[in-house]
């Protein structure tokens, strides 16, 4: 409408645009028509002006100017003649408007002169006229022939007369004149376009702009504006049709409003009906293209899962991802069937809610071809957990009714048998059908009175409930005992409606407890009798001696290197030969006697036969302990390999005091059995006071070394190794015991302590930390040495024990290279294989390895070509007597001879005297260490001494 109005108003400037446009072109024109006009005339004028003067010039008298002077003045009162000038032969001024100019050049008095043009001119006979439209300026260039001078005996003279005439001011008076006659045209016109402009603005423009007021408030929601009528026309009509639009589209909006009001009250109550729902209502939009939409989903949608129901109006992928991945090709597949067969959909899937916890769910609907090729379902989908659960608990419940070993029995309230399980017909023998219906009496073993049932009764009236061992009979008429439990089921009113019944078949129950209780007193390998028993039968002979004054005996007897057997051999030939062991020891006791094995390679005897004095009662023991040791020399024959034993016994003669019990005589037989294997075994030894303290030493001991190793009480002592000039390549990092109170504990009283137990691998680790750390700080000073140190065979053999070496090496940031272990021959006994496997991987860390004792072990020449061994240590023994005892000398010459032919470095222990550095150098290139060459001394020391 604004345009329209805008273009109405246009109507009166065009028509003013279009007259002064007309104007415009009428004075051009007119212009033009004068200064051709103009033009014209005063080029005809400047002509018979130039010829005029040029006929008087050509009768001029030599020096006689006058009367030509005074025509060229006159010219002076034309004002239109800017120049007017009579030119000789030469081009100079003869005559001129003004007199200064005389006897000039024309060049340097007319702009733009060309002399060539005034030669061409005046050599002719015609007048030549030049125009320049542009400034409105006529030039005139008349040649003339001074006849005059011919008289006088002169050749003719010729020149010529230049005029030029400016037209400028002429024409802009004209102008002038021509726009003053045009203005009273122009004013007439301008009246005329106002005055069209206010009729259109008042007939037009008014009425459309309040058309166009009223359309604005209509569209801001004021129906009840009008637009105004004052007039008749076609804008009249509009506004006439306008109000009528404006009436039709209020009683539309009122229409649409009552609608909208209906349609949001229906809404509001689906949205309230739906939020309310125990699922989700929605209608999901299948496109022909394949999208996915839900165009309405209840509020469920967001409680439930998280996801606004808007925000799945375009794509229902944020609620489709929430499909478990396991579920989801199932859940589309069922969706596309659905779509393929206008069938209704059913699905369950499991959903993943906004908290990450799954959960079952079931969707139904109906679908719907729309006219586009869409499909919509119209449905619902609700959690099914709860079902699901219930599903599960009941599919459970029947699986353990069916597949439970318990046999389960339900009978009504009057006994009467109405369900069982497999279990029951297994134990029973009686099949399902033979016992539906039935009175449960049936199965009834007889064995139990009329009371035990009556309790039975008052225990299920009092609690319930009832369990405890009854005995049953089965099909066959066997009787069985059976743990039963018997519960109460109630309706809501209170009333019993059944009977269950849980029992299970204790027959081999009872057998397993009889099996039981004979593997709680016997041993499973030899069936001989275990610790428990020997303790329950020496508790007895000991009471028996107590009360009547008699003497027994108790002997431990250990098996001598079975364990290296066992290793050797493998565990069956072990087991075998325990079995063979245990059968000759017990075909060569007495009856009575008790023969029990306690652990491993360790047996027992208790001797109850009573004798009056200790002495008779180790008399007798010594007896049996040597015919034992006899028994265990003959030969054993095992898988074709034959066995010679002996074996290490200990004899406690008991009671000792009045309080002693089997424990303790057990222990006092253990201690002997320890000094025997002490001295080197192969004997039998007597229990000793004496025996018992030393016991106790080593029991404290030990703990005290324990406290040592946490309590930093070890100390690192270096012992120097020199090649045979005397210069040192490398010293061994041994360990020291400062006491708090025993002061400086030597080696030999815990080395040998630690090595029997865990404590050799604390004590390895330590040494392997500290020589570390000296290993660095020499690295760090310049000054890197080669340092060996002891590994037990026990710490080697742990599986972490590489993965140990590696992380000492990276904390203290020691070079590997310069660090030796030092391992004994007795490390390869067992599994080689894995021994080789962890030396190499140390090696490959730059870690080098010695033989320590070599000579003194298993020595066996085969390992030490599988090892990887960089250099064998002789053993002290052989060092100290080489020098007098050929045979020594042999065995340090052969060692020497196997080193050299296996490239392997030689280092000697025990080096005291010249002597034997001299007998080692003269046969080969060793390593010396010994007190000859320096003591083993504290690490601090070493430090000031060699490296200062």
């Amino acid at each position: 409408m604004k345009q329209i109005r805008n273009s109405i108003l246009l109507l009166p400037l065009l028509v003013f645009l279009l007259f002064f446009i007309v104007a415009c072109f009428s004075l051009f024109y007119g212009d033009w028509l004068e200064r051709k006009r103009l033009i014209s005339e005063t080029s005809l004028q400047a002509l018979d002006e130039a010829s005029r003067l040029a006929r008087q010039a050509s009768h001029l008298s030599h020096g006689d100017t006058g009367v030509l002077e005074q025509e060229v003045l006159q010219l002076r009162t034309n004002s239109l003649v800017s120049q007017a000038l009579i030119l000789d032969e030469t081009g100079r001024v003869i005559v001129s408007q003004r007199p200064e100019w005389k006897g000039l050049k024309a060049s340097g008095v007319i702009g733009g002169w060309s002399p060539a043009y005034f030669n061409r001119i005046v050599q002719g006979s015609l007048a030549d006229i030049r125009i320049d439209a542009e400034n409105m300026r006529v030039s005139v260039l008349t040649p003339y022939e001074n006849l005059a001078t011919v008289g006088q005996g002169e050749g003719a003279r010729r020149g010529g007369v230049y005029l030029m005439h400016d037209l400028s001011a002429v024409l802009d008076r004209q102008r002038e004149r021509n726009f003053i006659q045009r203005l009273p045209d122009l004013g007439l016109v301008l009246l005329f376009a106002i005055g069209l402009a206010f009729w259109i603005y008042r007939s037009v423009v008014a009425p459309l702009r309040s058309i166009t007021e009223a359309s604005r408030r209509i569209g801001k929601g004021d129906l009840s504006v009008r637009a105004p009528i004052s007039d008749s026309g076609e804008v009249a009509e509009l506004g006439n049709h306008f109000n009528s639009m404006a009436d039709a589209l209020e009683h539309e909006l009122k229409a649409r409003t009552e609608l909208s009001d209906q349609l949001q009250q229906s809404y509001s109550r689906l949205t309230r009906l739906t939020a309310h729902l125990p699922g989700v209502v929605y209608q999901f939009l299948l496109t022909p293209d394949g999208r996915f939409s839900m165009p309405f989903a209840s509020e469920g949608l967001r409680l439930k899962y998280g996801v606004a129901p808007e925000q799945l109006t375009q794509d229902a992928a944020p609620l489709l991802d929430r499909v478990e991945l396991a579920d989801r090709e199932a859940f589309n597949v069922s969706i596309l069937e659905s779509a393929r067969t206008m069938q209704p959909w059913h699905h369950e899937f499991r959903v993943l809610l906004a908290n990450g916890k799954s959960v079952w769910h079931a969707g139904a609907s109906r679908p719907e071809k729309l006219a586009d090729g869409s499909i919509q379902w119209h449905g619902f989908f609700m959690d099914i957990a709860d079902r699901k659960r219930s599903e599960e608990s009941l599919r459970l419940s029947t699986s353990v009714f069916e597949t439970t070993g318990e046999a389960i029995m339900v009978t009504d309230a009057q006994g009467l048998i109405v369900m069982v399980n497999p279990a029951f017909c297994r134990i029973t023998g009686y099949t399902e059908d033979e016992v539906l219906g039935k009175e449960q009496r049936m199965l009834s073993s007889g064995r139990h009175d009329p009371e035990f049932y009556r309790a039975v009764r008052e225990a299920l009236q009092t609690n319930g409930n009832w369990f405890g061992e009854i005995w049953s009979r089965r099909k066959n008429g066997e009787q069985y005992p059976e743990w039963q439990n018997i519960s109460i089921v109630r309706d809501n009113a209170g009333n019993i409606t059944h009977y269950v019944t849980v029992f299970s078949d204790l027959t081999e129950i009872r057998k397993a407890q009889e099996e039981a209780e004979n593997l709680s007193w016997r041993d499973p390998l030899t069936s001989l009798s275990n610790r428990a028993l020997f303790l329950r039968q020496t508790d007895q002979v000991l009471a028996g001696a107590q009360r009547d004054g008699g003497y027994a005996s108790v002997l431990l007897i250990d098996i001598d290197r079975f364990k290296d057997i066992n290793e050797a051999r493998g565990l069956a030939v072990g087991d075998a030969l325990l079995k063979a062991i245990a059968d000759r020891l017990t075909r060569g006791l007495r009856s009575d006697d008790v023969l029990a094995r306690l652990n491993a390679d360790e047996f027992a005897l208790v001797l109850p036969r009573f004798s009056a004095t200790q002495e008779e009662a180790g008399r007798e023991a010594l007896a049996v302990a040597e015919k034992l040791r006899t028994i265990l020399f003959e030969s054993i024959e095992i898988e074709g390999e034959t066995f010679h034993l002996d074996a290490s016994i200990g004899i406690a003669v008991l009671p000792e005091s009045p309080e002693e019990t089997s424990s303790d005589a057990l222990r006092r037989a253990d201690m002997a059995m320890h000094e025997a294997k002490t001295e080197g075994g192969a004997r039998v030894v007597f229990f000793e006071a004496a025996m018992g303290d030393a016991v106790r030493e080593r029991f404290l001991l030990e703990r005290e070394l324990r406290l040592a190793i946490s309590e930093n009480q070890l100390r690192l002592y270096l012992q120097p190794q020199v090649d045979a000039a005397g210069v040192q390549v490398g010293c061994e990092a041994l360990v020291r015991w400062q006491h708090p109170e025993r002061g400086l504990v030597p080696p030999a009283m815990f080395i040998q302590l630690a090595e029997s137990s865990e404590l050799i691998v604390s004590l390895d680790r330590w040494m392997l930390a500290e020589v570390c750390r000296l290993l660095a700080q020499l690295k760090r000073e310049g000054r890197p040495l080669r340092i060996s140190v002891n590994i037990s065979p026990r710490h080697f053999r742990r599986e972490d024990f590489v993965d140990e070496v590696k992380r000492l090496l990276a904390a203290s940031g020691a070079d590997a290279t310069y660090l030796v272990l030092e391992v004994t021959e007795g490390m390869v006994i067992g599994d080689i294989n894995d021994v080789i496997a962890k030396m190499n991987k140390l090696m490959e860390m730059g870690i080098q390895f010695s033989m320590d004792d070599f000579g003194t072990g298993y020595s066996s020449l085969a390992y030490l070509k599988r090892l990887p061994i960089h250099e064998l240590k002789i053993d002290k023994a052989f060092i100290q007597d080489s020098t007098s005892d050929s045979n020594d000398a042999a065995l340090v010459e052969t060692i020497l001879s196997v080193a050299q032919h296996m490239d392997l470095q030689v280092v000697a222990e025990g080096v005291e005297t010249q002597a034997q550095a001299d007998f080692l150098n003269a046969r080969a290139t060793v390593i010396h260490q010994g007190y000859f060459f320096g003591r083993p001394e504290p690490v601090e020391s070493w430090l000031a001494k060699h490296c200062t």
